[in-house]
């Protein structure tokens, strides 16, 4: 009974770090889109606005 659940506890704890894992690397992801964005975004406008 007490290994069975020990078993349980470690898989479901195995899960979780699996998905925290998944989830990080999207936000990681998110991030770096958003700063490649912001990194193309800005310059383009002051480039134009110097230019003006």
């Amino acid at each position: 009974m007490l290994i069975s659940l020990i078993v349980v506890v470690t898989v479901t704890f195995i899960i979780c770090l699996a998905e925290v894992s998944k989830t990080v690397s999207y936000l990681l992801f998110a991030v770096d889109i958003a700063a490649a964005i912001v990194f193309t975004v800005c310059p383009v406008r002051i480039t134009r606005a110097s230019a003006r």
